[in-house]
Formats: structure tokens, C-alpha cells, sequence
């Protein structure tokens, strides 16, 4: 799992890779002190939103889990970039994601982000989640288990070109997330497909 391996693939991290760390790989969010916060989207504001690897494995039958910590120092509040759009609250978070090679983004069923999630906060955890379609959902918010997403969903699992995790909250898991006061660091101790 090495850091090189891994990608900053959307948001406004300033560098293309996180850093090598003893185990995986690490990064601090960016910090974004403007209260209330403002439309970030728009406005590009300091945030991280998808870190990627590529992979080319079949996923069917698989389990995609991270173990991670994050480590605070001061009182940070994670935020999520809010947007006009979203309009659904609660907090910062993050989720495991996985990716159709050859996407463009703009495919309804090309990437699918869990439905379990971590709310950002200090401390030490892991994500584990069945590849099984009633546990995802498609970047448009199409359930894995409707009858129209079926064929996306097989699609993507047996012509995956990427996996990772994804930063955000309220409707939109992957726009992104910064903090305010004080600091915080992600540690992705390990990503796997078993």
C-alpha cells in the first residue's frame, strides 16, 4: 500500500499523492476557517475529496475495508463543502468507493460509494463493507438493489479501475471535507479487498 500508489483525485490538496507513512499512507485535511462556511464547491475552497488507487480486480464476492485513525490536535470541527445542493446535514464523513475503468465521470452507475460511512472524528476505526449491492449507492443516489442499477453494478465490480475513499457529508459523499480550528491527520493503516 504505498503512498505513490495512491491518488488526491479531486479537491484542492496540493499535492498529487498523500504522504508515506509506518503502516499506509497519511494526510492533513485542509483547514477552512471562514464561519459559517460558504459555498466550497464554487468557490474552491481548501478540501479533500476522493484518494484513489487504481486496481484492476474483480470484485465480485469481495468485502472492500479500510483501517484508518485520525489524529487531532486542538478542537478541529470537520466540515463538509457545502454546496447549494446539498441540503441533507449532519456531519463529516468518509466512504469506501469504488470505480468503473474508463470513467468520465458523468456515467450514473460508474461510481458507487458505500452506504455505511465514518462520521471524521479523533480516534482509531474500520470501515468493512460487503460488495452487495443493497450496501452501495451510485454517485446520482440510485440504491445498488434497484432494478435499474443492476447492470451498472455488475458492470463496475467485474471492470473496476479504481477504489479508495471518499470525503464528505449531508447528500453528497464526495465533495469534500476540511476542518476549523486546530489540526487533523488521516492515517489509512490498510486498504484491502478480501
Amino acid at each position: 500500500m504505498a503512498a505513490s500508489d495512491w491518488s488526491f483525485t479531486t479537491g484542492t490538496m496540493l499535492l498529487p499523492h498523500p504522504t508515506a507513512a509506518s503502516p499506509g499512507w497519511s494526510f492533513d485535511f485542509p483547514i477552512y476557517d471562514h464561519v459559517p462556511p460558504t459555498d466550497c464547491v464554487a468557490s474552491g475552497c481548501p478540501r479533500v475529496g476522493y484518494v484513489t488507487t487504481p486496481t484492476s480486480i474483480n470484485l465480485t464476492g469481495k468485502t472492500l475495508s479500510m483501517e484508518f485513525q485520525v489524529d487531532v490536535t486542538g478542537e478541529p470541527v470537520f466540515q463538509y463543502a457545502p454546496n447549494p445542493d446539498n441540503t441533507c446535514g449532519g456531519a463529516a464523513t468518509a466512504s469506501l468507493f469504488i470505480q468503473r475503468l474508463g470513467n468520465t465521470g458523468h456515467g450514473e452507475f460508474d461510481r458507487w460509494f458505500s452506504k455505511s460511512s465514518i462520521i471524521l472524528a479523533n480516534g482509531t476505526g474500520t470501515l468493512s463493507i460487503e460488495l452487495s449491492p443493497d450496501k452501495w449507492i451510485s454517485v446520482y443516489g440510485r440504491d445498488g438493489n434497484d432494478a435499474t442499477a443492476a447492470s451498472g453494478w455488475q458492470t463496475v465490480l467485474t471492470n473496476v479501475g479504481s477504489v479508495g475513499v471518499v470525503f464528505g457529508g449531508g447528500c453528497l459523499a464526495d465533495h469534500g471535507a476540511n476542518i476549523t480550528g486546530g489540526t487533523a491527520t488521516f492515517l489509512m493503516i490498510q486498504f484491502e479487498a478480501h
